[in-house]
């Protein structure tokens, strides 16, 4: 069977709102964005070239619009450099977890609007960081919930993938910071204690191989303390 790897990516520079939540934010990459992501292409050649493989040419990205903008920039130029197209999918399972009807208010308005509510208790004080706190609202989901729901959907892409690859592939998943933080979480490759001590910044990449139906050590790249 042929090697299949995951590439994760972290979506290149974008505006968001202050002293908010990045959850599922639906704004663009910034200027320096957009160049940053192309030039992420020749981090991607050159661990295609390092690991022996060639590159799936289906990109997935989360839905939101920094993620998707930044696949579709490493989608563009890996077109004009391989001859052939390279398209981005966009899938909610690869999304930060959802903040429900609380999403894009700042931090101090969320605090207010659950206060106000009668139906809710007041919020935990290490609601930001706790990984599995969701929010007492519609649609809301726990940071974890939402790491593993990355995770499932990479499985699944990869086990597809390695029913059908010919030779060695590796296959790149554009998300966002918090989202692929608890999604090592959910692997084991970072422990739970130490998901508010790193980082992944924009940009940063991490390489896994798929092996027996999941995703194995850290091979490449990584996160960045804090």
């Amino acid at each position: 069977m042929a090697a299949i790897y995951a590439l994760f990516i972290c979506h290149t520079e974008s505006d968001l709102l202050p002293n908010a939540p990045e959850g599922q934010q639906p704004f663009s990459l910034t200027h320096n964005g957009v160049r940053s992501a192309k030039q992420l292409v020749k981090k991607v050649d050159s661990l295609s070239e390092q690991l022996n493989c060639r590159i799936a040419h289906y990109i997935d990205s989360s839905q939101t619009l920094a993620a998707w903008q930044t696949a579709d920039a490493i989608a563009e130029i890996l077109s004009l450099n391989h001859g052939h197209e390279y398209k981005t999918d966009a899938f909610d399972a690869l999304s930060n977890a959802s903040l429900g009807a609380l999403a894009n208010l700042s931090f101090d308005d969320i605090e207010d609007v659950v206060r106000h509510d009668p139906r809710f208790p007041a919020l935990p004080d290490d609601w930001r960081i706790n990984g599995c706190y969701r929010l007492p609202v519609q649609g809301a989901e726990s940071p974890m919930d939402a790491g593993k729901r990355l995770i499932k959907h990479v499985h699944q892409r990869l086990t597809a993938l390695a029913e059908t690859a010919e030779q060695a592939t590796i296959k790149i998943f554009v998300s966002h910071d918090k989202v692929l933080r608890h999604a090592m979480c959910e692997l084991g490759l970072l422990k739970q204690p130490d998901i508010h001590n790193v980082k992944f910044l924009p940009g940063n990449l991490l390489v896994t191989p798929f092996e027996a139906g999941c995703c194995g050590a850290i091979i490449e790249g990584g996160w960045h303390k804090v």
